[in-house]
């Protein structure tokens, strides 16, 4: 597996190489593609290369979703983590009280054994979820095209 900055390097040495071609080389267009701008003429102006002025197409800007139409599994994450953050709060407001020197009832002590085990068991679900979701960015890195 090879190194997804190595793979960047690659990937930015052959937008080079594309862009050190001759104008006059045209590439046909195979079945199925669309009329509208090259990749090359995307990625010039996204880079700030090409004036969208001077282009025939308008890319149209897409306006984020209101906070209300979130999808379901948004909603799902956003309760999650917020969850979470709140898990956090109540063991430090809680460990505060122990370093203050307080007493903890038993009630509050296996209060606070359950609720470290389950922000424990929350975190360690979110890191699986996290790296396979890099893993899965990687992969797609690197497949080659």
């Amino acid at each position: 597996m090879t190194d997804p900055l190595q793979g960047a390097s690659a990937a930015l040495q052959g937008i080079q190489k594309l862009q050190n071609t001759p104008p006059a080389q045209e590439v046909s267009k195979g079945p199925g593609t669309t009329e509208g701008p090259s990749f090359k003429e995307v990625m010039d102006q996204k880079a700030g290369k090409v004036d969208p002025a001077q282009n025939d197409v308008k890319i149209q800007a897409q306006e984020p979703l209101p906070a209300t139409q979130k999808s379901e599994s948004a909603q799902r994450l956003d309760k999650f983590v917020r969850g979470v953050f709140k898990d956090e709060d109540r063991i430090n407001n809680m460990m505060q009280k122990c370093t203050d020197g307080k007493v903890l009832k038993q009630e509050e002590l296996l209060q606070l054994q359950a609720l470290i085990y389950s922000y424990g068991q929350k975190i360690d679900l979110a890191s699986k979820v996290v790296d396979k979701a890099t893993g899965g960015v990687k992969q797609i890195m690197n497949t080659q095209v």
